[in-house]
């Protein structure tokens, strides 16, 4: 049987117009910005003046934050000097497991409750302390066992055999930590109307900055983490819950615009 492959250039215009639907104010130049590709480079790729070589259609994709099993759906043109293209684009199963243990935040909750005193290493406990699926925790402990980040001993141990999954480098890493985060901040929104004031802690701080500094403020926080979950680590005693730890660092005001 013959599976025909979809056609990227239609995917990336429905998806154009897809967002012009929910957002009417939204332009093709926006679309350029967000894909970080030139709008007269977009224009015509998306018009048909521009061919789709496998390396933009890998790099658009990027940009879409298409998971490998998506883009392995799109026809790929074969050209003659792009093999090593080519192969990038054929993922193998343990790229596509390593996508989704960086992007879904449950992979990481579950390895850190697996030090928690109270843990219970049954899928459909392990689904209502973290409030998603059993059919989720199920497929997560696999993926990590295939990857080697969590350990089920003969004695039905679960041991946390991972470092920080940040160190792990693929085509679609920054993709999957795109993704990440965004799951990040949206557990903090409902954190905020959920969690009662005593059991967490989401407070800002606005401040002026000189932009040769950034860098310097991006390690301070990066040493910060580091430190705080360094320092709360008890041998003597298991831990009872898993936090998640959530700092937003960004410009607040755009001082060239008003120039």
């Amino acid at each position: 049987m013959v599976t025909h492959k979809k056609d990227f250039r239609d995917h990336l215009q429905k998806e154009f117009i897809k967002r012009c639907q929910k957002n009417p104010k939204y332009s093709l130049r926006a679309f350029a910005k967000q894909l970080n590709i030139s709008h007269a480079t977009l224009s015509h790729v998306v018009r048909g003046k521009r061919p789709l070589t496998a390396h933009t259609i890998l790099y658009l994709a990027q940009g879409l934050e298409l998971k490998p099993r998506e883009l392995a759906q799109f026809h790929i043109p074969r050209e003659r000097t792009s093999h090593k293209t080519i192969e990038k684009l054929k993922f193998t199963p343990i790229e596509i497991d390593t996508f989704e243990v960086v992007s879904d935040w449950y992979h990481d909750a579950i390895l850190e409750l697996t030090k928690v005193k109270q843990f219970r290493g049954d899928p459909r406990w392990i689904a209502k302390v973290l409030g998603v699926s059993t059919k989720q925790v199920r497929t997560a402990v696999k993926r990590l066992q295939r990857l080697n980040l969590l350990k089920i001993n003969s004695a039905g141990t679960w041991v946390d055999e991972s470092t920080f999954n940040t160190t792990i480098k693929s085509t679609f890493t920054t993709t999957a930590l795109r993704k990440y985060q965004r799951q990040v901040l949206q557990k903090a929104c409902r954190a905020l109307e959920e969690i009662p004031f005593e059991k967490r802690d989401q407070s800002s701080v606005t401040f002026p900055i000189h932009l040769q500094d950034f860098p310097k403020a991006k390690k301070m926080i990066k040493d910060f983490r580091r430190k705080l979950c360094n320092s709360l680590k008890r041998e003597d005693v298991p831990p009872e819950q898993v936090y998640q730890l959530s700092l937003s660092f960004y410009p607040l005001t755009n001082v060239e615009a008003a120039v």
